[in-house]
């Protein structure tokens, strides 16, 4: 029997950060066991950190706690006070997470890794959802069918930079053709200029670009954007 338990664990700066993953249980199964499992996923992902707890994803199967401290009922609700004491007011925005998804297949002992990234108010915490959509994202792939999810954990976590895009007129002209037209075009954050017939060239001179609410059709004029 399988169940997926959400392993948390402080990484090198003191952040408290979790990845799921799937753990056969057995009689065998104990505190020492989750810990070591909750290590070894880290050593293999070359990551610095000092393993929690293990909550359950199924109440029918217990929590294991790391700590030397004690803890609340079924360490849920210490697992939540400590996520709420590593969040600072300055972190209670929107975020670009980037998490990272590890693969393995019977009979290989190789690795195969899988990077998504969503904008998530923080803190971002892992979901079935997310976990679901690693699997079908792998089983897209053309020889994805049969690697296993062994685990997905946070892998990165960036400021969303700012949309700088705005519109514009371009004047264009059809090829082998005197006569131009205006037409609505796009600037992109990496100065690209598109437009609904494509990609535009860079203008011949500026006289070719105007601001979007300088309306270069005659009696009418952009009231809102």
């Amino acid at each position: 029997m399988k169940v997926v338990y959400n392993f948390i664990y402080s990484d090198s700066d003191g952040k408290i950060q979790e990845f799921k993953m799937p753990v056969g249980i057995t009689e065998d199964i104990d505190t020492d066991t989750m810990y070591d499992l909750c290590l070894s996923y880290l050593e293999v992902g070359k990551v610095e950190g000092t393993p929690l707890h293990a909550v359950s994803t199924s109440g029918k199967y217990p929590n294991y706690c790391f700590t030397s401290t004690a803890c609340d009922a079924e360490c849920e609700a210490c697992r939540k006070k400590k996520i709420d004491f590593s969040i600072s007011k300055e972190e209670e925005k929107r975020y670009n997470y980037i998490y990272l998804g590890q693969f393995g297949k019977a009979g290989t002992f190789e690795i195969r890794y899988l990077y998504k990234s969503y904008i998530l108010e923080a803190p971002a915490l892992l979901t079935e959802k997310l976990i679901y959509d690693f699997k079908e994202e792998m089983n897209k792939k053309p020889d994805g069918i049969g690697w296993e999810l062994l685990g997905v954990q946070l892998y990165k976590k960036e400021d969303i930079k700012a949309d700088t895009s705005r519109m514009i007129w371009a004047r264009v002209r059809e090829e082998n053709e005197e006569r131009t037209s205006w037409i609505p075009a796009l600037v992109t954050n990496n100065g690209k200029i598109l437009s609904a017939i494509g990609e535009l060239s860079n203008p011949d001179s500026e006289s070719d670009t105007r601001e979007f609410t300088d309306c270069p059709i005659e009696g009418y004029k952009i009231i809102k954007i």
